[in-house]
């Protein structure tokens, strides 16, 4: 008798750890053929979008449900590599900020990822476990604009990661681990967004996209899986969406395709099959709708969703997708300088400003801030220079001649991280240029220090401090 119960007993606890097992499955595993994206009211802009809510339709039922449900306004839902996770920006009221949240895709439970006094928007999960995301800064003293930050997955140790006079927004990540992001120059004038890509912990930025037909990218990037990265273009600032466009990866600079112009296109999700789901809209239609779009016959092959009152724009479909690599971080936060080599200042595609040929060549490089110049370096005889300048601080450079006039310049704004090392072939050169194989003569000698100037007073103190030591 004892046994028969120690049997049943087993099997009520069996039974229960087993539905137990099974709720925790159900919730947590991904919701194939689910297609999240978010609805604006017809002619705002994503980052004015009151109202805006994310949505979700499934194969079964193509009536929206609203996940964003209790939030004045939600956009830019991001998927995790697992498909059990968005990250999104959401507003609960009309006067708070955009704040970056987390939601569980199975249960529709939300959480607030951290609180901040300004807008944080674009936000997407990094491989090592730590979410990106876009945040208002003051660029300059008088501008403001978005820079790109990380924090652990629990909300903490926050870290600025780009420090150019640009806004930052609509990241992305690829899958070798680099951030691929928009970025608008502000200072000292506004220029035209472009494609930049770097390394999560910021180093290595660089040119990823060089516009083409005066056109920019209005969308995040997406990669697909036969190696190309796809997103929209456009060449008119007053009317919404563009052109749909990819590039290959292995070429970025040299391989830009139109997929198709036939109607304006929002945003862009490639699908395992290989086809795409786009948010387009026709040139006479008033709402942006969701097709199916197949790239190899450039062509929207079927409808998936619309709606008369709303945008549907920024689809993810969700399915489990390869985690990006992981990247090593070689910084070295204990020292605030980075390293910079130039083998050859005079090796540039950017025409001299001096006619005269005698004053085109540059002797010297001029060191340039925000706030102005750092300083003043001679050039070696091979145009090579070596500098150690202040680490996460915005610069650029520019060529004098003999007479102290400006030969070329000034280059596009960068930063070096702590302890990077970074090198260039010349000032605006080809970017696809190797260089020479030759010792430059600028690395027989130490780094010449160029530091910003308030740390350079920082470096005085901190050298009275060791003498007195």
């Amino acid at each position: 008798m004892k046994r028969k119960n120690i049997i049943y007993i087993m099997g009520i606890v069996l039974a229960v750890v087993l539905i137990g097992l099974f709720s925790l499955k159900s919730d947590t595993e991904p919701v194939n053929g689910m297609i999240i994206f978010t609805q604006v009211f017809p002619g705002t802009t994503d980052y004015d979008a009151d109202k805006a809510r994310i949505v979700a339709i499934t194969p079964e039922n193509d009536k929206p449900e609203i996940l964003s449900e209790g939030f004045y306004a939600a956009r830019s839902p991001v998927l995790s590599s697992d498909a059990r996770y968005i990250l999104f920006a959401g507003k609960k009221t009309m006067d708070e900020p955009w704040q970056i949240w987390k939601m569980n895709i199975s249960s529709n439970e939300t959480e607030k990822v951290f609180k901040c006094k300004v807008d944080c928007t674009d936000p997407a999960f990094l491989p090592d476990g730590q979410i990106l995301y876009s945040k208002m800064v003051n660029v300059t003293e008088d501008a403001k604009g978005f820079a790109l930050f990380t924090c652990n997955s629990d909300g903490e140790e926050h870290k600025q990661i780009t420090f150019h006079p640009h806004d930052d927004l609509l990241s992305t990540i690829m899958q070798d681990g680099r951030i691929l992001f928009i970025s608008k120059q502000q200072h000292p004038s506004a220029s035209t967004p472009q494609l930049m890509a770097m390394r999560p912990n910021g180093s290595k930025i660089r040119l990823f996209y060089l516009n083409q037909n005066n056109s920019w990218p209005i969308s995040r990037g997406k990669e697909t899986k036969d190696g190309k990265m796809v997103f929209i273009e456009s060449s008119n600032a007053n009317e919404p969406g563009g052109s749909l466009v990819s590039i290959s990866l292995t070429r970025p600079l040299h391989s830009h395709e139109l997929l198709n112009n036939d109607a304006r296109y929002h945003s862009v999700y490639p699908l395992k099959s290989g086809k795409m789901i786009v948010s387009c809209k026709e040139n006479n239609a008033k709402t942006f709708e969701l097709w199916e779009f197949d790239p190899e016959s450039k062509k929207r092959e079927k409808l998936i969703f619309s709606d008369p009152d709303y945008w549907s724009v920024e689809p993810i479909a969700v399915y489990a997708r390869q985690r990006p690599k992981k990247l090593p971080d070689e910084l070295n936060y204990k020292d605030m300088t980075g390293r910079v080599l130039c083998l050859d200042a005079n090796n540039s595609n950017m025409p001299s400003l001096n006619r005269a040929e005698e004053a085109s060549k540059g002797t010297a490089i001029q060191v340039m801030g925000i706030d102005g110049i750092w300083g003043e370096v001679p050039l070696e005889e091979d145009g090579s220079f070596l500098l150690r300048v202040t680490a996460n601080k915005a610069l650029q450079f520019r060529t004098v001649n003999e007479a102290g006039e400006v030969v070329r310049g000034p280059s596009a704004w960068i930063w070096l991280s702590p302890h990077e090392r970074r090198g260039c072939v010349g000032c605006h050169e080809d970017p696809e240029m190797t260089p020479k194989n030759v010792e430059p003569m600028a690395v027989k000698n130490l780094p010449v220090e160029v530091m910003a100037p308030d740390t350079q007073e920082m470096e005085k103190m901190n050298k009275k401090s060791e003498k007195k030591g």
